[in-house]
């Protein structure tokens, strides 16, 4: 197309090329995104979406020069911003995606996914307590609980692992918090999904679509942040941290794993356990391992997790001053299963902690199994998650020697990230407060 092409024709081959990015036609869009970027009288539309199309695609450089050259044709274009903002933080330019995502939130206080990026820039500049307010801002757009009837539907798929999870929690909040009224209503409404739909005990692990008449059951409640308790956060929570600092010395000299027994003093311990037991922020249902898990982003952001990465980060200064903290999340298991399995983690060191009293483990298992082979330095986020037998071909040929580390109470296992590692099968008690829980920090990068 030309410089003569009339603004009637512009509008025309953008309608359509957007039309065909809604179908996944990506790149006949893009051509047509392409046929009119930077003719005059083209609007901002054209290259903030063409911008979107190419960071979708991981081409971030042309997607960058695009969008700035948009911007500083079209100031006011929020659209723009926001797609600069993404095309920023895929790229790993933390401040500036942060400024951008700043600058839309100002005009879209109320955009959820907007404040979720926020937190992810805040978190990789090193701002934990930035990114935890950017999280649970978007926490409170996309799962507050208000108890209406009905509520939109916060996902669309649940399992039966994740609803028998659920049940087993709000039976539990119901002993404990008799006064909720509401609390007995959820318990009917989950006893009836899980008898409605016969796949939840038959294919536990598999994921089944909520439809309209579930939805019209749990969807007002079903993962939404019901109940968070008041937990306090002591003074100081590791109990010897300079134990933790004297055993890193380990990992420098190149040894790839270290163990802390007793690794939270009584009260932070107590309170985490109360945390993890009580508030409804596993969101997340698994299709494998027979385990639910919640991350910071989704909720597991309490004042105590944080107290617990910064003391453990300042433990340990000579191996993570110049790290972040990447994720922190916990899974909990039901009362039996096979475990996460085997994978590595794209960070620099992971600290693994189990919190569940040792009386409810019944057979000795549900410990770490790691090995001494880390993941090639090439391989991305799907093949360090890839099949066992693809990741067993490569430690097979490695050699690889895999060491046993025995479940325990309050026992923290700090090791290299990138190590291949899985959970060993368990057989916990049948109580609700008798499953296997895990709380991971993972740290890593530069800031």
């Amino acid at each position: 197309m030309s410089n003569n092409t009339t603004y009637a024709e512009i509008s025309s081959v953008l309608r359509q090329a957007m039309d065909l990015h809604r179908r996944g036609q990506i790149e006949a869009a893009e051509r047509g995104y392409r046929a009119i970027a930077g003719l005059p009288g083209t609007p901002p539309e054209a290259g903030s979406l063409l911008g979107m199309l190419l960071t979708e695609q991981g081409k971030l450089a042309e997607a960058l020069a695009i969008l700035e050259a948009t911007l500083s044709l079209f100031p006011q274009s929020t659209l723009c911003r926001t797609a600069l903002g993404q095309a920023y933080l895929q790229s790993g330019k933390w401040r500036l995606a942060a400024e951008e995502i700043a600058a839309v939130l100002r005009t879209e206080p109320e955009n959820a996914d907007l404040h979720r990026n926020l937190g992810t820039a805040c978190k990789n500049l090193g701002d934990v307590q930035g990114a935890v307010l950017a999280y649970r801002r978007s926490l409170s757009l996309r799962r507050a609980y208000d108890g209406r009837h009905p509520a939109v539907l916060t996902d669309h798929a649940t399992n039966g692992v994740k609803l028998e999870h659920d049940l087993a929690q709000i039976r539990m909040l119901i002993e404990r918090y008799p006064i909720r009224q509401d609390l007995a209503e959820m318990e009917s409404a989950l006893s009836t999904e899980l008898s409605a739909n016969p796949l939840y005990k038959q294919a536990p692990f598999r994921m089944v679509p909520i439809d309209t008449e579930s939805a019209r059951r749990i969807g007002w409640f079903y993962n939404r942040l019901i109940h968070e308790p008041i937990v306090a956060v002591p003074d100081q929570v590791l109990s010897r941290p300079e134990e933790l600092t004297a055993k890193s010395e380990e990992i420098c000299a190149g040894f790839p794993l270290i163990i802390v027994d007793d690794f939270l003093n009584p009260e932070a311990l107590m309170g985490l356990r109360q945390l993890c037991e009580e508030s409804t922020f596993w969101f997340e249902p698994k299709d494998h391992g027979g385990h639910v898990g919640t991350y910071l982003d989704e909720g597991f952001d309490h004042p105590l997790i944080v107290a617990i990465a910064r003391e453990t980060r300042a433990a340990m200064p000579h191996l993570l001053a110049d790290t972040i903290l990447k994720q922190a999340w916990a899974y909990k298991y039901d009362n039996r299963g096979a475990g996460t399995r085997i994978h590595a983690d794209q960070a620099d060191f992971t600290l693994n902690l189990w919190i569940t009293d040792d009386s409810c483990n019944r057979d000795g298992g549900g410990g770490l199994i790691i090995t001494d082979v880390s993941a090639p330095p090439e391989w991305n986020f799907h093949q360090y998650n890839a099949s066992a037998s693809t990741i067993d071909e490569h430690l097979d040929s490695r050699n690889a020697k895999r060491r046993r580390i025995e479940h325990k109470a309050n026992r923290a296992v700090f090791f290299r990230s990138n190590y291949f590692h899985a959970t060993e099968s368990f057989h916990f008690g049948e109580g609700y407060v008798d499953r296997r829980i895990n709380v991971s920090l993972m740290y890593g990068g530069v800031r």
